[in-house]
């Protein structure tokens, strides 16, 4: 795994930028394991994928997972911390599952990047494509309009026992009301707003060195941080 370089992070996220979410997860992905193909990446089940997008985490910012909530009660704000480091555990291969839906017995497998590729916007619409995409029918034809309810609530509670991992859920509780709640958390959208951040401030560092030396941007990323916090005071940034 790639650790830290700082011009191809700025790539990784420069290609990643504007894509919709499952292919912003791939773009760093593809930054911190450049040497695997990038199908065999989008074909990692979810929860593999997200141990991998922690571990990535780690390497880059540390274990320590620092975020806000709303509290569902009195609204307050709740800051909390989360390490990484149990996230960033391989799970065992998924198995498939076999389930019965709409009177049809199918296989089910865990959820991919790839499957999670140009679904449609709304929503319900969205997860009745994700459905038919991890269901194995054999000979029988399933059309994801005529799915019921009880069927996909059946095939998401499969997919949670099969690739636990896919999802995180946090038990919270709030200081100032004593209100309990669960919320998830999505790694993958966590670390691209950490990165988009990292990006935008080094970019604007880029910006005010150049100006004030001349320097190419590669002679700003090959400075230590500290010693480009200097400059940066030096010029008055």
């Amino acid at each position: 795994m790639r650790t830290f370089d700082a011009s191809a992070l700025l790539d990784a996220w420069e290609h990643g930028y504007g894509l919709p979410p499952p292919q912003r997860a791939l773009a760093l992905l593809a930054y911190g394991w450049p040497h695997v193909p990038r199908d065999e990446l989008a074909s990692a089940p979810l929860g593999r994928r997200d141990a991998w997008l922690a571990r990535l985490r780690i390497a880059l910012f540390g274990p320590e997972l620092a975020f806000v909530a709303t509290c569902p009660h009195c609204a307050s704000v709740v800051e909390s911390t989360l390490d990484a480091a149990p996230l960033a555990l391989d799970a065992p291969p998924p198995d498939p599952r076999s389930i019965e839906i709409d009177g049809a017995r199918v296989t089910l497998r865990a959820a991919t990047s790839a499957d999670l590729a140009d679904l449609p916007r709304d929503a319900d619409a969205a997860r009745r494509l994700l459905a038919l995409r991890v269901i194995d029918a054999g000979d029988t034809t399933l059309d994801a309009d005529a799915l019921t309810e009880a069927s996909l609530a059946a095939i998401a509670d499969a997919l949670a026992q099969i690739d636990p991992g896919a999802a995180t859920d946090l038990a919270l509780d709030c200081p100032d009301c004593g209100a309990r709640w669960h919320g998830g958390l999505d790694i993958a959208a966590f670390l691209w707003r950490e990165i988009d951040a990292w990006a935008r401030r080094t970019l604007r560092e880029v910006h005010a060195l150049a100006r004030a030396y001349a320097w190419r941007e590669a002679d700003v990323l090959a400075l230590s941080p500290t010693r480009r916090k200097l400059y940066l005071e030096l010029c008055g940034a």
